[in-house]
């Protein structure tokens, strides 16, 4: 029963069945009382959210090219040890398969680096915005009437109809911020 109750299909749902019951809650027919938003297709659509993606995308491909010698040389070791191991004497044999793993392995914590890197910049790039998103919605709430926005991704939400979707009003207030 736990379980149930704290699922976000379950909540969403209550909170919507819950709306009529609330002060205040009384309104005209045909007036909806919440909204629904894609806060991720509105900050990616934004002025601001595209110019920052673009510095993203930069990043990344900088971040890939710097990676290249150090992929082209562990391919290059794999083929050489590939095509020497039948040749070789088994302890330079292991000794090649150690320095491939070493190589490799070193690979592995630079890009793993670099995916922090980029998650760190990530956030930076667009925790202004997810700000700026959270005042405009509450803004937008206020001038609509509207007791809640829920995100259009959210689980639960099966349909939503396009009346209640404010993601393009956010956008243009995006744009205009």
């Amino acid at each position: 029963m736990v379980r149930w109750l704290r699922s976000g299909a379950t909540l969403a749902l209550l909170a919507a069945l819950a709306l009529p019951c609330l002060p205040g809650a009384a309104r005209a027919q045909g007036t909806p009382m919440f909204g629904v938003v894609d806060t991720r297709r509105a900050i990616t659509s934004c002025k601001a959210g595209v110019d920052a993606q673009k510095d993203l995308d930069t990043m990344m491909q900088k971040k890939q090219q710097q990676f290249g010698p150090q992929e082209e040389e562990v391919k290059k070791l794999e083929a050489e040890f590939d095509s020497q191991k039948f040749v070789l004497a088994q302890e330079a044999l292991e000794e090649r398969r150690i320095e491939l793993a070493r190589k490799k392995s070193k690979l592995e914590r630079s890009v793993e680096e670099a995916r922090e890197e980029m998650a760190v910049a990530e956030r930076k790039a667009f925790q202004p915005l997810l700000t700026k998103v959270e005042g405009l919605l509450k803004d937008i709430s206020k001038e609509k009437g509207l007791m809640m926005i829920m995100e259009r991704s959210t689980p639960g939400i099966v349909y939503a109809s396009d009346s209640l979707d404010i993601t393009d009003v956010l956008i243009e207030r995006l744009n205009k911020s």
